[in-house]
């Protein structure tokens, strides 16, 4: 019976293949969206104090413009209740819910996907062992021999390579995945923030924060 190790990228007769492009593009996903988010966020009590500063010196362009200037969805919150401030208090709730509302599937996107990556590593980790196994079992069959040690050894190594490297990417989606839903969570409730802030400050009017 000839049982040789076979090449990393080979086993699972190309089982382990997929695994690694599954890995890259997973890789691909969360580092993405590790940029997008962050380059999303500011802190929202800085930002907010600044623009009530400006409007209680009755700098209400100059406000409006650094928001459209400053990136991230906290600022596009603000923009909208400065330019609906002037309408019923319920068209300006309405335009912030819609624009919070009309964000989540842009902070949301891919997660799933990072999600159904890392139920779906360890099964193909699986599949790949089963395959090595039976290959061997076959090859054992064609001999008519007895399985020296060697090869068994041989066999097993490469069914926990594969398992291994399965299970590892579980992790890290798993890992990636409640990192990157803590960011998407932290953004919303700062938009969330903003929103009442502003809407305070402006329902109880610019002239009497002013005095």
């Amino acid at each position: 019976m000839q049982i040789t190790e076979s090449s990393f990228l080979l086993l699972g007769d190309g089982m382990m293949v997929l695994l690694v492009l599954l890995a890259f593009f997973l890789f691909i996903c969360i580092i993405e969206r590790t940029i997008f988010l962050h380059g999303s966020n500011i802190k929202p009590q800085h930002f907010v104090n600044g623009i009530t500063a400006l409007l209680k010196n009755d700098r209400y362009n100059e406000a409006v413009t650094i928001c459209e200037e400053t990136s991230g969805f906290v600022p596009n919150v603000v923009k909208i209740a400065l330019v609906f401030y002037k309408n019923t208090p319920d068209k300006m709730e309405h335009a912030i819910r819609s624009f919070i509302v009309s964000t989540i599937p842009t902070l949301e996107r891919r997660l799933r996907l990072i999600a159904l990556l890392g139920k779906i590593a360890p099964i193909m980790g699986c599949i790949g062992s089963c395959i090595i196994f039976a290959n061997f079992i076959t090859q054992a069959q064609i001999s008519m021999s007895y399985v020296q040690s060697e090869y068994l050894f041989i066999m097993i190594t490469n069914v926990l390579k594969i398992t291994s490297l399965g299970l590892f990417l579980n992790i890290c989606a798993n890992i990636g995945y409640s990192f990157l839903y803590d960011r998407v969570q932290r953004l919303i409730n700062n938009m969330e923030w903003s929103y009442n802030e502003i809407t305070n400050f402006l329902s109880v009017g610019i002239s009497e924060n002013a005095s």
